[in-house]
């Protein structure tokens, strides 16, 4: 979530980073729900206050007037910062404007693009001769877009989870990379990571998915849990509530 005293203090500044994001976003409205959100607020607090001043029976009064402030107060906190949720990060003044990745800037080219003397085929013509995926049975019992991995493909992915593995873990390499880029970080490598794929629902939230995204997500209302996407999902709150010392890190 964005800070709170930039929206009200330097809204504008939040317009442009959404436009050039090209995200849609009702500043406007946002700053009323918070000015709104404040007001009861101070309302609430100042009733609380004069409550336990006042004799039994103005008290009951006030106690009905509270509740229903207090009532309009959560639901109005709840729209606000499902919408302030929604607005993206600030953009650095140095990333560069593109409607989509036909407009992306090329930085760096690793290596050397393949020329072959002969048309290319994709994955689906490949599989054709070699029989490494099953994409009609995976669509029975699982829908479109899946496909069972057969024979060697299996052993080929797990070959390029090894490669990658070995080579973020590797001392050498991470160091090779450091120096070609100049970076100012230790040269340690990696800690390989396999995260909880199930999470609580409001640690979802916190990650700034869930108000986005609500509808694509599996949950398990049982246990309150929502199935992860992605790995950030799991590893970005890892450490919440944490507090690391300069040698720890």
């Amino acid at each position: 979530m964005i800070d709170l005293n930039l929206l009200k203090e330097d809204p504008k500044k939040i317009e442009i980073s959404c436009q050039k994001r090209g995200f849609k976003v009702n500043l406007k409205e946002i700053l009323a729900l918070d000015k709104e959100r404040r007001r009861l607020q101070k309302e609430i607090d100042s009733l609380r206050a004069k409550k336990k001043k006042v004799p039994l029976k103005e008290a009951k009064k006030i106690k009905e007037v509270l509740k229903k402030k207090e009532a309009k107060f959560k639901e109005i906190k709840k729209v606000f910062l499902s919408q302030v949720s929604q607005i993206p990060n600030i953009l650095d003044e140095k990333v560069p404007l593109g409607k989509d990745e036909a407009q992306n800037l090329v930085k760096e080219v690793v290596g050397r693009k393949p020329k072959f003397n002969f048309p290319p085929k994709n994955y689906l013509e490949l599989n054709k001769n070699l029989d490494w995926i099953d994409l009609k049975r995976a669509a029975k019992i699982s829908g479109t877009r899946f496909g069972f991995l057969k024979k060697e493909a299996v052993f080929l992915e797990l070959a390029i989870l090894k490669f990658v593995f070995d080579h973020l873990t590797s001392e050498k390499f991470l160091k090779k990379i450091i120096e070609k880029n100049r970076l100012q970080v230790s040269s340690k490598p990696f800690i390989p990571l396999l995260p909880p794929v199930l999470i609580k629902k409001e640690v979802m939230k916190n990650t700034g998915h869930l108000e986005v995204l609500e509808d694509d997500f599996y949950f398990t209302s049982k246990d309150n849990l929502v199935l992860v996407g992605t790995s950030e999902q799991s590893i970005i709150p890892m450490h919440q509530g944490e507090i690391f010392e300069k040698r720890e890190l």
